[in-house]
């Protein structure tokens, strides 16, 4: 599955560059000064529909992504150890986990220098066990994640007249977020194991945080004729603990990403993230914190890490009105790690898929 969609975006990345075109690229001076709907013909697929941006008043978009993650090595520190040396720790160790996301983001622009967005993420998860006995099990676990609210505002680069119908667009732009997430997501999951039908599943498998989380974030975005750079920078905390007595840790991302464009449809894009989050604050109660754990996943101080993933995306527009204010964007993403540091004996991530698109009227 990996390698088939890996040469699906390469095959239809280079049938696009062999076929594409020079096109005219407007240059800074040429968007200093023009109407929201010529500004909306441009094209440029640097407002990229994945990173933070900012939709003109009453524009709506829809968007639609897929995730899969492979998870299939146990990590202790930097380095991958055996399942045998994790079984000398713990009576259970993971052997692989995989988990699907299905996300649908609405995303209005309230003006034009104010949007707000909504994620409404699904989650389908497994989880591949082995006892010291050597028996294997699976625990499975899905449904509704933690919804979010997010409102990103321009806070420099995009100047509008009193009247909204002329923008200034300065070649660099600052975009500050802020937001929350609503505890919808269940941190209730049971499944069956060798110890027991109906037991509480661990942290890992639980679909939300329990609390209400505050989101932060600032995108700078960087305009050149063929590329787009953007560095962005997203933190949630818990604000307090949850009903069984526990919040989950701070996660911070650090994001790098450079987008060319290859004709007026199309764009090939790197990524460089850096992911840190934490241990958990508190402990559930439920998970009986008082015995010795029988798996690393129920301990709630070996929950942080940090991880480095390089990624490579292919981006394509369809214009559906010669404004090209109406639009679908179609985008796949293949992502992996080339650094990550665990606490001792937890599932590191091997690769990850994004698929999606968006609609926009």
């Amino acid at each position: 599955m990996r390698l088939a969609i890996i040469s699906f975006l390469c095959v239809i990345g280079i049938n696009q560059f062999a076929n594409s075109n020079e096109s005219s690229v407007p240059t800074d001076d040429d968007i200093v000064e023009m109407s929201l709907d010529e500004i909306a013909s441009l094209n440029l697929l640097g407002s990229n529909t994945l990173q933070t941006h900012i939709h003109r008043k009453g524009e709506f978009m829809i968007r639609y992504m897929y995730m899969f993650m492979s998870m299939d090595s146990i990590y202790s520190g930097s380095k991958t150890v055996s399942e045998d040396k994790a079984l000398d720790q713990f009576m259970v160790t993971p052997l692989s986990m995989d988990s699907t996301k299905h996300m649908v983001m609405p995303m209005y622009g309230i003006t034009n220098r104010l949007s707000v967005m909504m994620m409404m993420p699904y989650y389908q998860k497994s989880m591949n066990h082995k006892t010291r006995m050597g028996v294997e099990f699976e625990t499975k676990s899905k449904g509704l994640g933690d919804i979010e609210v997010i409102f990103d505002y321009a806070a420099s680069g995009i100047n509008v007249s009193n009247d909204d119908k002329n923008v200034s667009l300065d070649p660099i732009r600052l975009i500050v977020s802020g937001g929350w997430s609503h505890p919808t997501g269940s941190i209730d999951k049971r499944g069956d194991t060798p110890a027991g039908s109906d037991l509480l599943l661990p942290y890992p498998m639980q679909l939300g945080s329990g609390t209400f989380d505050l989101l932060i974030g600032a995108t700078l975005l960087y305009d050149l004729e063929k590329w787009n750079l953007s560095a962005e920078f997203l933190g949630s905390l818990p604000l307090g603990r949850n009903k069984e007595g526990y919040s989950v840790g701070n996660h911070i991302e650090l994001v790098l990403d450079g987008d060319y464009q290859l004709n007026d449809s199309s764009s090939l894009s790197g990524m460089l993230k850096f992911s840190k989050f934490g241990d958990y604050d508190g402990v559930d109660n439920r998970l009986d914190p008082n015995s010795m754990p029988t798996v690393a996943t129920k301990r709630p101080d070996l929950r942080s890490g940090e991880r480095l993933d390089i990624g490579l995306r292919y981006n394509y527009l369809f214009s559906l009105s010669k404004s090209n204010i109406e639009e679908i964007r179609l985008y796949g993403e293949f992502t992996k790690p080339i650094y990550q540091f665990l606490d001792s004996y937890n599932l590191g991530m091997s690769w990850m898929i994004h698929l999606g698109g968006s609609y926009t009227f």
